[in-house]
């Protein structure tokens, strides 16, 4: 998978990871209007289901298979045999099966299949995944999205997605630069990347998502914004642009520490995203989010979920679920979640309690609408929100934040530095707030440690 959207992760580990480097996310919303493409298939209960008067949902399903593992990349994610991804298939159908009665009442919006590579799956196993997700209660407007690798890819792939359901597709372009694709091992160039969005195109898939990247070995500021023109060239209907961020023990991480890669400095980085941002704007591409632009109508539901604190469950090694207030996960290790799945229950884990007045915090200032002001009171208290916003309001005379109707939002200069902005944030919620969980109940009472959460 690319360092890029729908990774199925939990918004913990978003917030965990607020800063510019570590963005994850993207996606497409249909263009208003515009009933999106090969959702209203049947599922178990006859038909696709409109969602007036009912709680909605998000899907996750991770494939966890790579022919390669890139060097960058610490997602789960392995190489496997045919065989072995028929067996992963047939779990994922498990334990989805076990799922299905916590759904009842709420309706799908969007399916996410990420990875990994589901590009890697055959078809007739992509199929099975979707035939899965759609034994839920799915949208007849439901958001379907599928990663692919754009490396050189069966001509037909694409129209039996499109008659899966399949209607949007995320890339990971990650550059136009062969050198600074080569440098990370990534196996396509760029005329693979035009090659599969022409496919994309005939098959009918309207809404394209683009992943790019900053901060690549040997990229300048030269080459950073050639990729995003040749981009651009491919008309996408969203663009993902992320900045590079070492993880320990990935083989990047081993080889810049030895001193046998030169990565772009930090200033080089925040000028080539601040230009980045300008630009896409300029062509139409609104940012709203840290690492995300979306043509109007087209901002991904799917992703904007995790960012809103809605409701999703994960199914598949490594995958995170947030529902009913708690946070919950499954191992990544495919032949655990393969073991779990073929027991009685549920097989995921409770993760640590959530504090929700922290997660909507800094999920939303990732976010271009950013933080509302009644919502921290309603979580934190108002106490901590009149705090919150005084330390925002300080930040719009640098130009870091904007007033917003409800808030406060960070601008794109705020977002290069969320880190030390939240952190700041952070301190002052858990010096004055009311502490509460995932499901905004009361979690303890105010405290004043003078530590940041």
């Amino acid at each position: 998978m690319s360092k890029g959207e729908g990774a199925g992760a939990s918004a913990r580990a978003c917030a965990a990871s607020a800063d510019l480097n570590a963005a994850r996310g993207g996606g497409n919303e249909a263009a208003p209007g515009k009933r999106p493409q090969g959702c209203a298939e049947s599922n178990r209960r006859g038909a696709a289901v409109p969602s007036e008067g009912r709680k909605t949902l998000g899907l996750y399903f991770h494939i966890p298979f790579c022919r390669s593992k890139c060097a960058y990349c610490d997602f789960y994610s392995r190489p496997a045999p045919e065989q072995t991804q028929a067996a992963y298939v047939g779990a994922l159908e498990a334990e989805a099966e076990k799922l299905l009665p916590l759904a009842e009442g709420y309706t799908v919006e969007s399916v996410y299949v990420g990875g990994g590579t589901p590009s890697m799956l055959p078809p007739e196993l992509f199929a099975r995944v979707l035939a899965a997700a759609k034994r839920f209660s799915v949208s007849e407007n439901a958001e379907i999205t599928a990663e692919a690798n754009p490396a050189p890819l069966p001509p037909e792939l694409f129209s039996l997605w499109r008659r899966a359901g399949v209607n949007r597709l995320s890339l990971g372009m990650q550059s136009a630069v062969e050198a600074e694709l080569r440098a990370v091992g990534r196996r396509h160039t760029f005329a693979d990347v035009s090659a599969a969005v022409s496919a994309a195109r005939a098959a009918g898939l309207e809404n394209v998502s683009l992943d790019l990247m900053l901060g690549l070995p040997g990229q300048s500021m030269e080459s950073a914004l050639l990729s995003l023109d040749r981009a651009l060239s491919l008309k996408p209907e969203h663009l993902s642009v992320y900045c590079l961020k070492l993880e320990d023990g990935t083989p990047l991480a081993r080889l810049a520490a030895a001193g046998r890669v030169t990565l772009p400095d930090d200033e080089l980085v925040a000028e080539a995203y601040l230009a980045c941002c300008e630009r896409l704007a300029a062509e139409g591409l609104a940012q709203y989010e840290i690492s995300n632009f979306a043509r109007p109508g087209f901002p991904s539901r799917h992703n904007l979920r995790y960012w809103r604190r809605g409701e999703y469950l994960g199914i598949g090694a490594a995958a995170h679920s947030f529902f009913g207030g708690r946070r919950r996960f499954f191992p990544p290790d495919a032949a655990a979640f393969a073991a779990l799945a073929a027991e009685k229950g549920i097989g995921w884990t409770d993760d640590e309690p959530s504090d929700a007045a922290e997660e909507a915090l800094i999920l939303s200032l990732r976010m271009a609408g950013g933080c509302s002001l009644a919502e921290m009171e309603r979580l934190a208290g108002g106490r901590a929100a009149r705090e919150i916003g005084k330390r925002l309001g300080r930040l719009t005379e640098s130009g870091h934040a904007l007033k917003t109707p409800a808030g406060y939002a960070l601008t794109p200069r705020g977002m290069l530095v969320s880190n030390a902005i939240l952190s700041d944030l952070l301190l002052a919620l858990e010096r004055c707030g009311e502490r509460r969980d995932g499901a905004g109940r009361e979690k303890r009472p105010p405290h004043h440690t003078g530590q940041a959460s």
